[in-house]
């Protein structure tokens, strides 16, 4: 069960790097998800979710299964 939440944590937190990562590169969609976010604040959101993302990966493979 505990590695369950791990990799779900951890997948989640990957999805939502990519989306702010995205999101910091106006220029490529167009579109802006959030509004009024600096540009650099974004991307260091989106670099941080997804280190820790990878962290919490990893943690939930050497956990112990349950």
């Amino acid at each position: 069960m505990k590695r369950r939440v791990f990799m779900i944590v951890g997948s989640s937190f990957i999805i939502m790097s990519f989306i702010i990562l995205l999101n910091s590169f106006q220029t490529v969609t167009g579109y802006s998800v959030f509004e009024n976010v600096d540009i650099n604040a974004g991307y260091y959101a989106g670099l941080w979710l997804l280190i820790s993302g990878f962290v919490v990966l990893r943690a939930g493979t050497s956990s112990k299964k349950n």
